[in-house]
């Protein structure tokens, strides 16, 4: 039964790979001046490429009848 419920945890947790990727996220890089310009230009044009989406989805959205 031990054994079961330490392989039944084992999918409640990110792996090492997954943890660190969101430790950046949440916590950007601001004390190396050449990583915070990478993240900054990053998130503004990924920012930038889903409200592009978002407004394309809207157009589409509203030429279909009855939305």
């Amino acid at each position: 039964m031990e054994q079961y419920n330490k392989l039944a945890s084992i999918s409640l947790c990110s792996n090492l790979t997954g943890q660190l990727a969101m430790s950046l996220v949440c916590n950007p890089p601001t004390d190396i001046p050449e990583c915070s310009e990478l993240y900054i230009q990053e998130r503004q044009d990924l920012l930038a490429s889903l409200k592009k989406k978002s407004f394309k989805i809207y157009e589409v959205f509203n030429e279909l009848d009855g939305i």
